[in-house]
């Protein structure tokens, strides 16, 4: 297989430093561009990420730093990565940020949530596998 660039979607870290590390190996493997994302969701708040005066733009700028130290820490150069941090419901934007930017992998966490919505709704790695927009790896959480 062919990987030309890797997305690993991440949402809460420490947790998704599994994510991270399995992304990191693969990409290197197959000296795939990586891109890590995470996606801001507060609604009914301004989405502009780019304004350190507003809840999300601080919400951004805190994923990114936490983002690009659990990559120092799994001993790669978060200059050599792209971190994306979007605004919205995140399996909408993974949707369309995978229709965009066309990765021939995602790397994402199963959650492992019990909780009634979820069930009903489904959760963001079940949206990013049911749209089909490119293969999904699902890491499952150590036991």
């Amino acid at each position: 297989m062919n990987l030309k660039r890797i997305l690993a979607a991440v949402g809460q870290l420490p947790q998704d430093e599994v994510v991270l590390k399995r992304t990191l190996e693969i990409a290197a493997i197959h000296s795939a561009a990586l891109t890590v994302v995470h996606c801001v969701d507060l609604p009914g708040h301004d989405p502009d990420l780019g304004r350190r005066d507003t809840l999300p733009g601080q919400a951004a700028i805190a994923a990114r730093d936490r983002i690009g130290a659990a990559l120092t820490g799994l001993g790669a150069d978060p200059a050599g990565i792209e971190i994306r941090i979007d605004a919205g419901s995140p399996a909408a934007r993974l949707i369309e940020i995978c229709r965009d930017s066309a990765p021939r992998l995602v790397v994402m966490r199963a959650h492992q949530k019990v909780k009634l919505a979820k069930r009903i709704l489904g959760s963001t790695t079940d949206r990013v596998i049911a749209a089909g927009t490119a293969p999904v790896l699902v890491l499952k959480r150590p036991a």
